[in-house]
């Protein structure tokens, strides 16, 4: 693939996810991140450092994350809070820029690369919280304002295999070895299914 096809594909990710409201960012391998809030404004990540762009290209603002890196895609919550996985970090930051909360998380293990890495990153809830791995067989729910949800150890003593999809009403899903898992709001398996 030439630099124009991959810069084109990115683009284009990025207004589908845009046009489809998702709330995350396409995958990353702790490379160079792109996705768009709701508002237009552009936000690029790469190493510790995540920047917006106005829809017209005008320089927004800029964050740097304490000696961090981001290590996987944004989550986007339909408030516009944006989501960013640090190392050992989870980061909330306003639309704007300013840093609301940050959570300690244990560290990413250091052999998860590409596909393995992207089951790390956070996704927003349907309320505008948020839920990320904080282990391959451990999940951790976030309120809107940071605070510990819940956390739950997935059953079965499964692994994951898709970062959490945070569903309409409110539910958890998770790809394990296993199977299928549902989670509800309240951090209760629904259901585990083979």
């Amino acid at each position: 693939m030439t630099p124009k096809t991959a810069l084109l594909s990115c683009i284009a990710a990025v207004l589908a996810c845009t046009a489809l409201a998702c709330t995350t960012a396409p995958d990353a391998d702790s490379g160079p991140v792109l996705v768009t809030l709701p508002d237009g404004t552009i936000l690029q990540g790469a190493g510790a450092r995540l920047r917006a762009v106005t829809p017209q290209g005008e320089p927004a603002w800029t964050y740097a994350l304490d000696d961090d890196a981001i290590t996987t895609a944004l989550g986007i919550a339909s408030n516009s809070t944006i989501y960013i996985r640090g190392r050992e970090t989870l980061y909330a930051l306003s639309p704007v820029g300013y840093l609301l909360w940050k959570a300690s998380l244990p560290g990413i293990p250091a052999d998860a690369s590409g596909a393995t890495r992207a089951i790390y990153r956070p996704v927003a809830t349907a309320d505008s919280g948020v839920v990320v791995l904080v282990a391959a067989n451990r999940v951790r729910a976030h309120q809107p304002d940071g605070i510990v949800r819940w956390t739950l150890v997935i059953p079965d003593e499964a692994t994951a295999l898709t970062s959490p999809l945070g569903a309409p009403n409110g539910d958890v899903l998770i790809g394990t070895d296993q199977g299928l898992v549902s989670i509800s709001p309240k951090g209760k398996v629904n259901w585990n299914r083979p």
